[in-house]
């Protein structure tokens, strides 16, 4: 979590110390401030998103909600999302709806003169900023929409003061992280609802209609016919665009970027294409940020303002294929024999993955079970994968991975014939991407009693639940590397 200490000076009853850049802001002349709090108008309606709306109008018109964040990664849509809301709260605000977009700043000291600058505020020297600020808005009854609040975290503390000194006011921020201030209310934005795997449907179901059902097809399907004016979802091309928006996990940036390349491929030639993800996605509008131009630039804005630790945790836990428990982080991602020792310890490993979660870069997937499951967007994991290959990590963290799944492959073989079978089958299928991976480099990359050892280990799991095929052909291709005696 961010600490607050280095923003004492901007309490209240205090004079704030203006720099430059902040003087320059508050210095500006009035037919510029009259406009700079206006909400943007969006170029083109919001598609879908409708639950998301409702939800998060609901909880603005609660009086008793102040201060709502929502997060989620780069390219989940808050600011889209956010934009969308306040449209419809026009009429809930007497005095109506300000809107200060914090991306062009990089520092938390200009936070408090770039809303001045937002909401009109004339400012006196011998006034203290933040004095000035509430005179102006004491009275009236106020949305403000401050959003890309994430890089200047340190700073979150200036929105207590304001609601604290303005009863009126209520505040929706957008960023990647939590503020972890008294009174935020967090609605984690999820990425758009995608399609059940057309695979599962019988051959020649019409697919069209249930596919547009989802946010996520609608979207492509929206923006893939701004590039290519006759494109439509098809029964031919309806199983390709479905699987695209799940390699995409639902990300509305990403699916936005691969649409944009229907111009030229084909629905089927995206999906052959996005089994790497990354660089597929780099061709974004101009018009918008250069952190949102590409997907890379998106994660690596979020990355970057990590402390190396938490940097260390993320390229490493990316090692999972699927989910994992924090039992199973514990385990491999801390530092023992590794060249990097002393940055991750064992047992600040819970501490880093919760602000992780916290910044919207892990994502807790069950919280019902003994044991949380957590995991990463597949896109955030092909990053995370990168950086642990540019660190020199991935050999050592790929060889522990697959030790720790001969762990878990040879603690469940005797249970699988005792009481406990059902709940270590259930364990091993959620375990079962990782458990391949952990093959596949243990035959490229190790002697072979790794390899022959998950295989033997595994094989009543696999004759279980209909992996029969795959668990005879492990045990065949690991005795054929084995030497013989």
């Amino acid at each position: 979590m961010s600490t607050h200490s280095s923003i004492p000076a901007m309490r209240p009853g205090t004079n704030v110390v203006l720099s430059a850049e902040a003087a320059t802001l508050i210095a500006a002349p009035d037919d510029q401030v009259e406009t700079e709090g206006e909400v943007p108008t969006a170029l083109a309606p919001m598609v879908g998103r409708r639950r998301e709306r409702l939800a998060v109008s609901d909880v603005l018109r609660n009086p008793e909600v102040r201060l709502l964040v929502l997060t989620g990664p780069g390219g989940v849509g808050k600011t889209r999302l956010a934009l969308s809301v306040v449209e419809g709260l026009r009429d809930s605000f007497r005095d109506g709806i300000a809107f200060v977009d914090l991306s062009p700043i990089s520092r938390s000291d200009l936070v408090l003169p770039t809303i001045a600058v937002n909401l009109g505020v004339r400012h006196s020297t011998n006034v203290p900023l933040l004095e000035a600020i509430n005179a102006t808005i004491r009275s009236r009854q106020l949305l403000l929409v401050i959003d890309n609040f994430e890089h200047v975290a340190d700073a979150a503390l200036l929105l207590t003061d304001l609601l604290m000194a303005n009863p009126e006011l209520t505040i929706l921020v957008t960023s990647r992280s939590v503020l972890s201030v008294y009174g935020e209310h967090v609605y984690p934005v999820p990425p758009m609802s995608v399609p059940v795997a057309p695979a599962d449907a019988p051959a020649g179901t019409p697919l069209t209609r249930s596919l547009l059902s989802s946010d996520a097809v609608q979207l492509f399907v929206k923006r893939a016919s701004a590039v290519r004016s006759e494109f439509q979802l098809t029964n031919a091309n309806a199983r390709d665009v479905a699987t695209v928006c799940r390699l995409l996990d639902g990300l509305p940036l990403a699916i936005e970027l691969a649409a944009a390349r229907i111009g030229i491929l084909s629905p089927k030639m995206l999906v052959q294409r996005l089994q790497r993800r990354l660089p597929l996605l780099d061709d974004g509008p101009r018009d918008v940020p250069d952190r949102l131009r590409t997907m890379r630039n998106a994660i690596s804005w979020s990355y970057d303002l990590l402390d190396p630790e938490e940097q260390a945790v993320f390229r490493r836990i990316s090692i999972f294929a699927n989910t994992w428990t924090l039992n199973d982080a514990m385990h491999v991602v801390s530092d023992h024999d590794l060249d990097r020792a002393g940055l991750v310890d064992e047992f600040e490993t819970l501490d880093l993955i919760s602000s992780l979660v916290d910044k919207s870069l892990i994502r807790q997937v069950d919280s019902d079970t003994a044991s949380p499951h957590f995991g990463l967007l597949q896109l955030l994991r092909e990053f995370g994968l990168e950086q642990l290959e540019a660190c020199g990590e991935r050999e050592v963290l790929a060889r522990r991975h697959a030790l720790y799944m001969l762990s878990i492959a040879e603690a469940a073989s005797p249970e699988l014939i005792g009481p406990n079978q059902v709940v270590w089958l259930e364990r091993l299928a959620i375990m079962h991407p990782d458990l391949q991976t952990a093959f596949a480099w243990a035959m490229a990359h190790d002697p072979p009693e790794l390899a022959l050892g998950l295989a033997t280990a595994l094989w009543r799991f696999g004759y279980t639940r209909g992996h029969t095929r795959e668990g005879r052909e492990w045990i065949q291709s690991a005795l054929e590397r084995a030497p013989e005696h």
